[in-house]
């Protein structure tokens, strides 16, 4: 992913977000997130927010409760950018879960 991303964007603007699926605790991860910042100077915005991460804890919810927090879901930045804000929204419609991950977002600035 790394690769095709060098190969679109070049040294030019660039987001990368979705969910990845993976826990920043894991060895996959820190593979990802060195490949993205060697090849395309992208960092997790939630990492070089200028506030504090707002909102969960946890960007997976499952349709429930009671699920073992973990953050799954990223968004890469590149350097262009600065981060103002990044924030985990739990919103639901009423008790209806909008979908099995919490939707995350930041507030960028070029």
């Amino acid at each position: 992913m790394s690769e095709k991303i060098a190969e679109i964007a070049g040294p030019g603007i660039s987001i990368v977000a979705g969910d990845f699926n993976i826990r920043q605790d894991s060895p996959l991860y820190k593979t990802m997130a060195d490949h993205f910042r060697a090849r395309s100077k992208l960092e997790n915005a939630a990492m070089v927010a200028a506030q504090p991460v707002k909102g969960a804890l946890s960007t997976f919810n499952g349709f429930r409760t009671d699920v073992e927090p973990r953050v799954i879901d990223y968004i890469f930045v590149s350097p262009h950018f600065r981060v103002i804000s990044y924030s985990v929204d739990e919103v639901m419609d009423g008790d209806v879960y909008i979908s099995d991950h919490w939707p995350v977002w930041a507030l960028l600035a070029l």
